[in-house]
């Protein structure tokens, strides 16, 4: 579920506004699990990982989200909501803005005019302005990257996300990343991109409620 969880409802969702409020459906008396998208790729990354790990989960697709666990436990923040890091503010010549609107796909197709598939195209083509556009936006996600390195020394950072999907994006975010990390942090971080990052929502999903129907308390963190 995209947005803010809060108590099984929908809280705050700002890019499906309509959600805002709802708890979802309600299947034979059996109230529904209602996690954040990213706290589920989260519960599907950490899967297989030692308890001692710490993990960071990035999902860049129309803007920027993240998911932390600690030696096991989700970092929540005080009300469940820690991970924005979209609202990340950044100053820039024409003033801060959110890192959303430098790294998100969304912040590309404004820049650029085009859609997502012309975008692609208009990298196979070798368009030099589109190319600036889409390697300005992977700097700014890497940049955030870093950030997130050098704050928590994870050992574990995995990306997904159909904005990493634009040739160039990616390459450029992992080189910027690397650049401005302090160096021992980065060098026991292991940072890569999410393996069938299409499903991995799913799979977290599927793994919570998997769980949940097992009566695993840890699953409550996660919601």
């Amino acid at each position: 579920m995209p947005g803010l969880v809060e108590d099984g409802r929908v809280a705050v969702c700002d890019v499906l506004p309509k959600l805002t409020g709802w708890r979802g459906p309600v299947a034979n008396g059996t109230p529904p699990l209602l996690v954040n998208d990213i706290r589920s790729a989260l519960a599907a990354e950490a899967r297989g990982l030692p308890e001692s790990s710490t993990v960071a989960v990035l999902l860049c697709g129309t803007a920027v989200g993240s998911a932390y666990l600690h030696q096991g436990r989700v970092v929540r923040g005080c009300r469940g909501w820690a991970g924005e890091i979209g609202y990340l503010p950044v100053p820039t010549p024409r003033g801060i803005v959110r890192l959303d609107d430098l790294a998100g796909g969304a912040a590309i197709v404004r820049a650029t005019g085009l859609g997502p598939t012309q975008v692609h195209a208009a990298l196979s083509a070798g368009d030099t302005a589109v190319r600036e556009t889409v390697e300005a936006a992977g700097e700014s996600f890497g940049l955030a990257i870093a950030t997130l390195v050098n704050i928590l020394n994870p050992d574990t950072v995995r990306a997904a996300g159909g904005t990493l999907g634009y040739p160039g994006y990616w390459d450029t975010a992992l080189a910027t990343a690397r650049t401005h990390s302090l160096p021992e942090l980065w060098d026991c971080c292991t940072v890569d991109r999410i393996k069938d990052p299409e499903l991995v929502v799913a799979r977290g999903a599927l793994r919570l409620a998997a769980a949940a129907a097992d009566g695993a308390g840890w699953v409550e963190q996660y919601v």
